[in-house]
């Protein structure tokens, strides 16, 4: 590896590594053996960082320089892309610079749209369902995502370095 980033669990235990300098994705056993690669080059991603797993072993990974968000099935095959590869965008199925993602218990797929200062919901099949939160409520500049059990909502903002947590309810 060259610049491991974004660590995420599989529903069975296996532990997904980001390497943005490769710009591939490892999957390892509990106990380190590499059993699957993701290459993603052909994508020409510059920044892929952060992923979470669904319930399914599907795999989302944001691809922040690309204003995407690819999803892909727990055989490495790409299942779908939310956003417009290479337009950043406002609208409500285009990204700024998407950073943190994660899955809630009915698998929606959150996503922390850095540049347009929101969190944005999908459906688990990648349609648009509600934009949760924004600049509006006091959002500004968030890099990471995560749902609890008791349905409360970490969001990780980098500037002004800090965490806010909301009750999450869908």
């Amino acid at each position: 590896m060259t610049q491991p980033r974004g660590l995420a669990l599989s529903p069975n235990g296996d532990v997904a590594v980001v390497d943005t300098g490769k710009k591939c994705v490892f999957t390892f056993t509990p106990k380190g053996e590499l059993i699957h690669t993701i290459d993603m080059t052909g994508m020409k991603p510059e920044r892929i960082e952060y992923l979470a797993f669904s319930k399914q072993s599907d795999m989302i990974i944001s691809d922040s320089s690309n204003h995407v968000v690819h999803i892909f099935n727990s055989n490495g095959d790409l299942k779908m892309t939310l956003g417009t590869h290479g337009q950043s965008g406002n609208r409500d199925d285009q990204f700024y610079v998407p950073y943190g993602v994660e899955t809630d218990k009915h698998d929606n797929i959150i996503v922390a749209d850095r540049y347009n200062n929101r969190i944005q919901l999908f459906t688990p099949k990648g349609q648009f369902m509600a934009t949760l939160l924004s600049d509006k409520d006091g959002l500004n500049d968030p890099t990471a995502v995560f749902v609890t059990k008791d349905h409360r909502l970490f969001v990780g903002e980098f500037e002004p370095q800090t965490i806010k947590v909301y009750d999450y309810k869908i």
